[in-house]
């Protein structure tokens, strides 16, 4: 309620003084409204003791789905779902983070800003136009460099690429609500003044448009709609994909169906394009219901007993070292059902790979991946049963042939305060997915990465940590706060009949448990998840973050030679006192030794004064032409060409 009065409060004075200027309200206006408030929450998010700073996240207000992940000059940039006006869901629009220019490695990030300082986060909004596709919500989708025709100086016709967001669009309500799929872009992307870019940071959007060229941001084109003969339940999250020796764009959209029997069904759809105009001409490449992907699903809701799958995306893998050496693809995906039970609606995966053949295209899942009949089988992303850990999505790298997976968390403020602080969610630390073959099986692994570059100092080291007696506890001295990075190896002749763990946010007698005891995990005293060791393992590792409200657990097993990360578990990380005072325990028995690394962690973002710098270093880099990453430049004359 707090947080809905001063959004109301922000609202009336900015529409006080957009009236009292004697214009109408535009999209501009809406951007500069929903940053407004951002800004006047930042001071009230960033004083929760539990507030993240390693981790993506909004400076204040909600975040949810990773929308848009994508290199660009010199810089990754990550657009996820948002609620700029509150710390719930709602108002769907997309915000923007950007990574450090030329230090992509660093994993060091900021915020886009206005010229006075403000933070400048929303792209992409609602229209205003009430009979526009999106202005119920712009929702997820995935950006990509894409080929667009225009009309150079002289008239000719010629090729530039932009970037280019395809989102989900909202439109109606109740019965006549409809889910179709519209197009943004940077237009600005290459473009330069007086030898600087434009838009260096891609803060400004232009939505596709021929309805209203005017007015683009309040009535988008539908780039695509769901197909009419197939009823679908749902139609949502376009990703964008290219198949090797294959001119074609492809986008695959998720949705859910009914079948015969009522039972709701996942279904992935593929959609192909031949670039000639990627504004129009998508076309279903299987007909009926010969779907690209499709697995039964969990029922959402009693009363329609639908259910379906969201945010699909596919692409190959890789082993361990980058090589694509007969590896399989992956598809990843979001089991939409009721959050209250198990595991309903969670991330799962299945490895195959791309089948063509004149009936069309689909996704076949490795033998390994099959149930006795044949239908596809998917397993967990990450052990959490809670709907905590979602919508995953992804970040290329090495000309796109690695990919680092990141999803949202759906965690806030775990302050025992009793004060309500103006943030919620997070995006999980990168993770990369590998192959890795044990007895000729491919496995999946997935460590994190990038984040360990923000190590800043070990407060703790031993190789050898002894216990005495059976459930000894032992203090990681020195260890403080929850901004950190634990590392330990626990050995013994055979670990999967020992209990070991670790006791986080000591305060006194209260704490929060991690324990793996007889091959299972155990998280809060919570049931045991079995973690599938193999008999008579003798060494097991555990790679845990935490960073404020957030905790993330790696879990790796020791397979021919070496540790492979094969078993993930995210949560929030409750608070039992004082932050800054909470210690860490190890526990263990006798039988057992461990060997512990603990890091405190740097801040990922970067201070604005090492942005310009920077940004500075950029501009120069445009003006010499030697710029990685884009596609053509052009200087700003009162002629600029005109897009198509």
């Amino acid at each position: 309620m707090y947080y809905n009065r001063i959004f109301c409060a922000a609202l009336v004075l900015f529409i006080m003084s957009v009236v009292s200027s004697g214009k109408a309200m535009t999209y501009q206006d809406t951007l500069a409204a929903a940053d407004l408030n951002v800004n006047s929450n930042i001071k009230s998010a960033i004083s929760d003791p539990t507030y993240p700073v390693y981790h993506l996240r909004a400076p204040s207000g909600w975040i949810n789905d990773p929308c848009g992940l994508f290199y660009y000059n010199s810089s990754f940039h990550i657009f996820v779902q948002s609620n700029p006006w509150g710390n719930m869901w709602g108002n769907m629009a997309w915000s923007h983070i950007v990574s450090s220019p030329n230090k992509k490695w660093d994993y060091k990030w900021f915020y886009p800003r206005y010229q006075d300082g403000k933070v400048k986060t929303t792209a992409i909004s609602p229209s205003l136009d009430s009979s526009a596709a999106d202005k119920n919500g712009v929702f997820t989708g995935s950006v990509a460099v894409l080929p667009f025709k225009e009309k150079d100086k002289a008239g000719r016709t010629i090729t530039t690429y932009y970037p280019a967001a395809l989102y989900s669009a909202v439109w109606g309500t109740h019965e006549s609500r409809q889910e179709v799929i519209a197009m943004a872009r940077a237009l600005d992307a290459n473009k330069i003044s007086q030898g600087k870019l434009v838009d260096p940071h891609l803060t400004e959007w232009t939505k596709y448009s021929t309805y209203s060229k005017n007015d683009p941001n309040n009535h988008p084109d539908v780039i695509l709609r769901q197909p009419a003969d197939l009823n679908l339940i749902s139609f949502r999250d376009p990703y964008i994909f290219r198949m090797p020796d294959d001119k074609n764009y492809y986008m695959i959209v998720s949705a859910g169906i009914k079948n015969k029997n009522a039972a709701p069904s996942g279904v992935i759809l593929l959609f192909k394009n031949d670039g000639q105009d990627l504004t129009k001409n998508w076309v279903r490449v299987n007909k009926g219901k010969n779907f690209f992907f499709s697995t039964e699903t969990a029922v959402k809701d009693a009363i329609t007993k639908g259910g379906n799958i969201e945010c699909g995306v596919v692409y190959r893998l890789t082993d361990h070292i980058g090589t694509t050496n007969g590896s399989p693809y992956i598809i990843i995906f979001g089991q939409d059902g009721s959050p209250a039970k198990a595991y309903s609606k969670a991330m799962y995966y299945t490895l195959g790979n791309i089948v063509k053949s004149k009936n069309g295209i689909v996704f076949e899942p490795l033998d390994s991946f099959k149930e006795p009949d044949g239908k596809a089988r998917k397993k967990l992303l990450d052990l959490n049963p809670e709907f905590v850990f979602y919508s995953s999505n992804l970040l290329p790298v090495d000309n796109e042939q690695r990919h680092f997976l990141v999803s949202w968390l759906n965690i806030g403020s775990q302050a025992n305060d009793g004060k309500t602080y103006n943030w919620a969610g997070a995006l999980s630390v990168p993770r990369f997915l590998f192959v890795y073959k044990e007895n000729g099986i491919f496995k999946l692994g997935q460590d994190p990465i990038l984040v360990n570059a923000l190590r800043r100092k070990n407060v703790f080291s031993s190789q050898k940590v002894k216990f005495s007696g059976n459930n000894s506890v032992l203090p990681l001295r020195g260890v403080k706060g929850r901004h950190l990075n634990l590392v330990a190896e626990f050995k013994s002749a055979n670990i999967t009949a020992d209990t070991f763990g670790f006791q986080l946010a000591v305060n006194g007698k209260k704490y929060f448990p991690v324990t793996i005891s007889q091959g299972k995990l155990i998280i809060n005293n919570r049931k045991p998840l079995d973690l599938q060791l193999p008999s008579h393992e003798k060494r097991v590792k555990l790679d845990m973050y935490l960073d404020g409200a957030i905790l993330e657990i790696f879990i790796s097993k020791y397979v021919n030679g070496n540790f492979i990360s094969y078993r993930t578990y995210s949560c929030a990380l409750p608070s039992t006192g004082n932050v800054l005072k909470e210690g860490i325990n190890i526990t263990g028995s006798e039988n057992i030794t461990a060997a512990v690394d603990v890091y405190e962690m740097d801040t990922c973002w970067s201070t604005e004064q090492e942005v310009s710098a920077e940004t500075e270093q950029l501009n120069k880099a445009v003006c010499r032409n030697i710029l990685p990453g884009m596609g053509k430049t052009y200087v700003v004359s009162k002629k600029s060409p005109a897009v198509k």
